[in-house]
Order: C-alpha cells, then sequence, then structure tokens
C-alpha cells in the first residue's frame, strides 16, 4: 500500500531550500560587493521552480501550508503562484479550496494594500456562488475576520460588474440565519458588519416568519431589536403562534424577562394583536388545538378574548 506523502517533511525540506537560497543570494552579493544601494534580485528561482516547490502541498489541498510558505517568497512571486494556482483548471483545488487561499494570502500582507486588493480580485475569477454572501461567512469561519471590512469594501468597488456582490454584507447576516448558525451571526458582527436596530428587526422578523433557532432572539434583542413589530397582520408572537413554535414565544418572554418586563406587561404583550382577522397568539394556539402553547400563555397570564 503506497503511503501517503509526509506533509510536515515537505514544509521543512521546503523551508530549507527557501533558506539555502537565500543563502546563496547573500553570499554572492557579498562577494560581488554589492552594496544597499544596488537593486536586489527580485526573486530567488523562477515561478515555475516556486510552483514546484508547493505542489505536493496543491495535491494535499494544504492551504495553510500552501500560504505559510508563500509568505516566504517575494511579493510578485507569490502572487503569481496565487493567480496561477486560481487559473489552473486541472488543479485538484476546488473552488471553495481556491476561495480559501485568496482569502489566505490576502491576510498574509496586512500593510501591503495594492497587493491585498490585487488578490482580492483574484476572486472575481470564480464562480458565482464563490463571490457571494458565503464569501463573508467563509472569511470570518476560517480565521480570516481581519479582512471582512476590505471584502466589504472591495465588494462595494466591485457590483457594478458584478451583481452578486451588491449588499455582501447584508445578505451575509440573512445566510448565517438561513444556515441556523448563530455563532456565525456574532462573528460577522464582531468582524465590523455593523447591524443597526432597523436591521435587527427585520433579523428578528426573519427569525420568527421563518422558523429559525430560538437562539438568534437574544442576540438579536441584546443589539437592539425591536420587540414589538408587526408585519402583515402579524406581531412577531402571533406569528410564531401560527407556527406553534413555542420555542421562539419563550425566547421573546425570556427577553423581556431580562429587561426587566412586569409579569403584566408581559401578559399585555403576548395578548396584543394587530389585525381581528387573525385574533391573539391564545385564540391562535385554540382554533388550532395547540395544547402545549395555549397551557403557556395562560401560564404567563394570556386569556382570550
Amino acid at each position: 500500500m503506497v503511503q501517503p506523502p509526509n506533509l510536515d517533511i515537505n514544509l521543512l525540506l521546503a523551508f530549507l531550500l527557501l533558506f539555502s537560497l537565500s543563502i546563496g543570494v547573500i553570499y554572492t552579493n557579498k562577494s560581488q560587493g554589492i552594496t544597499s544601494n544596488n537593486t536586489p534580485p527580485r526573486s530567488l528561482f523562477s515561478i515555475d521552480e516556486g510552483i514546484e516547490l508547493i505542489h505536493p502541498f496543491i495535491i494535499s489541498v494544504s492551504i495553510e501550508k500552501i500560504v505559510d510558505l508563500m509568505k516566504q517568497f517575494p511579493y510578485d512571486t507569490s502572487y503569481k503562484i496565487t493567480k496561477h494556482i486560481i487559473e489552473d483548471k486541472q488543479s485538484t483545488l476546488n473552488q471553495r479550496d481556491k476561495q480559501q487561499l485568496i482569502l489566505g494570502m490576502a491576510q498574509a500582507f496586512p500593510d501591503k494594500l495594492k497587493l491585498k486588493e490585487k488578490f482580492l480580485n483574484l476572486l472575481l475569477t470564480l464562480d458565482e456562488i464563490s463571490k457571494g454572501p458565503i464569501l463573508l461567512i467563509n472569511a470570518v469561519n476560517d480565521g480570516h475576520r481581519t479582512l471582512v471590512p476590505a471584502l466589504i469594501a472591495w465588494a462595494k468597488d466591485n457590483q457594478k460588474a458584478h451583481p452578486e456582490l451588491k449588499d455582501l454584507a447584508t445578505k451575509s447576516l440573512y445566510l448565517a440565519i438561513d444556515n441556523n448558525n448563530v455563532d456565525t451571526l456574532k462573528k460577522l458582527q464582531e468582524s465590523g458588519i455593523a447591524i443597526d436596530p432597523k436591521q435587527t428587526s427585520d433579523l428578528l422578523w426573519y427569525v420568527v416568519e421563518n422558523n429559525k433557532s430560538a437562539d438568534f432572539i437574544p442576540f438579536l434583542v441584546s443589539q437592539g431589536s425591536d420587540l414589538s413589530i408587526s408585519k402583515e397582520g402579524h406581531t412577531l408572537v402571533t406569528k410564531a403562534a401560527k407556527s406553534n413554535n413555542l420555542a421562539i414565544i419563550k425566547a421573546l418572554v425570556s427577553a423581556l424577562e431580562t429587561k426587566g418586563t412586569s409579569k403584566q406587561k408581559i401578559a399585555d404583550y403576548l395578548n396584543r394583536f394587530v389585525d381581528p382577522m387573525v385574533g391573539s397568539a391564545i385564540q391562535i394556539a385554540i382554533q388550532k388545538d395547540y395544547t402545549k402553547l395555549e397551557l403557556y400563555l395562560r401560564q404567563q397570564g394570556a386569556q382570550e378574548k
């Protein structure tokens, strides 16, 4: 049985090769009397040699090792090799891997703004999905959170030619909710995506309307969501009641309790309705025979009127 290559040994050998090449260049420069005023060589080896050096890690899809190695290359060399890998249609790397490589290289040179932009522009060569809101989701989950502000600015600069980049930040928030991933939503906000109270209220409604995890509610309320919002003849409570979503209603009550809301005001909140044709939450529960929901609402002071 053929054993897989030892990637750690390959990485060590690659670094040793880089080190030996560096020593060779330094020795040559000294022996030829080159001073600091002379132009140093642009790279230690050709692009093809660099690609050959990292080839084992491309085959094994070791993105972090590729990035770690290419950070040692001159800027121009690292960009050209990355571009070659991204454009290689025969590569073992898929679109997700290539996206991760681009983000890793863009983050590797935080002070080189033009170089960072060149790397980010390589994202435009990927498929439409890889340039959509999943881009920010992957960035925060793959350790590239510091890139989020740059990615948002980059998306705005390119959205005219690439419509999938329009409203990238907002779309990423909704995608996190669609995926029922509260931690990702928090990471997006912590990484620089501003969420104002109006937007958090819209996100809260989206959570309730689509029966997403009740775990979103404490976070969204902490960001300023309005618990009294209503749409399409429904309050948040009646919308949740219609779907028999007891977990959502419990989370809404818990959010009110955290705010120090009195029991009477919580009961009033649960009794509230905006459309007589829809009715209150307890009326919906009785009509649809949602026994557990009805019992909970009564325990919280709700009454049919």
